[in-house]
């Protein structure tokens, strides 16, 4: 009789929360795999042949190289006669063609 007053015990209870512990903590490597991974892509230039895959990093360029190349832009501009306005004409003519 007392065997049954006794509450049924699930004596696999421990087994199956080490497995969900480990479920989450491979979720969360796994998560933090991927986000890594894209981030490598992200920044990476791809290079593949037959059943090889290469990554070249790509670094941003500084902003310097900007600021002279639109330096030069501006200047050859104004010594051409070139006005914003003529940009965005031309910007425009070119879409409608584009679109055609």
């Amino acid at each position: 009789m007392d065997k049954l007053k006794q509450k049924p015990r699930d004596l696999n209870l421990s087994g199956r929360i080490s497995k969900i512990r480990w479920m989450v903590k491979f979720q969360r490597n796994f998560k933090h795999m991927v986000k890594t991974f894209v981030q490598i892509i992200m920044s990476s230039t791809i290079v593949g042949r037959d059943d090889t895959i290469m990554l070249k990093k790509i670094e941003m360029p500084k902003f310097e190289r900007f600021d002279n190349i639109i330096k030069k832009g501006r200047y050859f501009a104004s010594k051409k006669g070139i006005k914003p306005e003529d940009v965005s004409t031309a910007i425009d003519e070119y879409r409608k063609e584009k679109n055609r």
